[in-house]
């Protein structure tokens, strides 16, 4: 009998084989209880953890091997090789298997978009567009045409501050839950690797609503100054007004990348890609109501001096 051997009997005996088989059960406790469960409470977290059972699965009682060295009873060539090879077996075997366990839940465990989280309503939820450890906060629209829209842009009660320097709008700014801008990173992220459909809901004061639609929209990098690409419009009620900003680069008031003499940004105190200026404003100053040419404007629907109440920018692969 191998001395190894002995030690691990008899400082474990059957106690190792049941620790030994609850670490491997851990290994592959994956999740049963729901996705989003993994995604909120885990994340990054799961990956340190499986690589620290891992880690306990080969610790096979270094103390007592080494304790059994100091009195001079190294074990045999043949020994050492015996449990080195069985080591290496279980271990490679576990790696496989929790590699390939952990690819095949990956599009279920970090949802890049809102299309890849299924049947939950609308509302906030985590995505990882860029990496698999940088989350976002988005809102979800589960309702509108089919459902599954990634919102990127929400104005709804002025809460928060739309007239924002170039970082801002290329990093993102507000609340998931509320107002917000995604950011145009994270957009151009997106729209580059796969073909996306935009969609553009409003309401007005009187509580009238309506829509535009775009089979094609993309966003280009930062070293193309984030040119907005839309093609297809289709009428929901609202009108086109989003065409004409069709291969603008985005300007704010410290970037002025628009197409006219003035900065449109500075003039209409938002950040979008203007044109000389716009048919739209999104991002301009949100208003309570009134009229006004610098407020939250689709002027193919209400014109060019009617403030939105509400109006969402949401996205969704096609």
């Amino acid at each position: 009998m191998c001395e190894g051997d002995d030690v691990r009997a008899s400082s474990s005996g059957p106690e190792f084989i049941g620790e030994k088989q609850q670490l491997i059960s851990d290994v592959f406790n994956i999740n049963k209880t729901g996705d989003d469960v993994r995604a909120s409470s885990s994340g990054p977290e799961f990956i340190g953890e499986k690589q620290q059972l891992i880690s306990d699965v080969f610790n096979i009682n270094k103390t007592g091997r080494q304790s059994g060295h100091t009195a001079g009873r190294s074990p045999s060539d043949h020994c050492s090789r015996n449990m080195t090879m069985k080591l290496v077996s279980v271990g490679l075997v576990l790696l496989a298997l929790l590699f390939d366990r952990g690819m095949s839940q990956g599009s279920k465990i970090l949802p890049m978009e809102c299309s890849d989280i299924h049947n939950r309503p609308s509302g906030v939820y985590p995505i990882y567009p860029i990496d698999p450890v940088t989350a976002y906060l988005v809102y979800c629209d589960m309702d509108s045409l089919g459902g599954r829209w990634t919102v990127f842009q929400r104005r709804m009660d002025g809460s928060v501050n739309f007239y924002r320097p170039w970082y801002d709008y290329k990093t993102g700014f507000g609340n998931a839950a509320g107002e917000y801008w995604l950011g145009l990173d994270t957009l151009s992220h997106l729209t580059l690797r796969k073909n996306y459909e935009l969609l553009v809901d409003m309401e007005d004061f009187q509580g009238s609503k309506a829509f535009a639609r775009y089979s094609s929209f993309s966003v280009q990098p930062e070293s193309y100054g984030f040119t907005l690409l839309v093609y297809g419009f289709t009428d929901g009620g609202a009108g086109d007004s989003l065409s004409n900003h069709n291969g603008q680069k985005f300007s704010t008031f410290d970037k002025d990348q628009d197409s006219s003499t003035v900065n449109c940004a500075t003039s209409y105190v938002g950040g979008f890609w203007y044109n000389r200026c716009y048919d739209t404003n999104l991002n301009g100053v949100y208003r309570m109501q009134g009229n006004t040419d610098n407020g939250v404007i689709w002027s193919t629907w209400k014109g060019y001096s009617y403030s939105l109440k509400s109006i969402s920018m949401k996205i969704r692969p096609v």
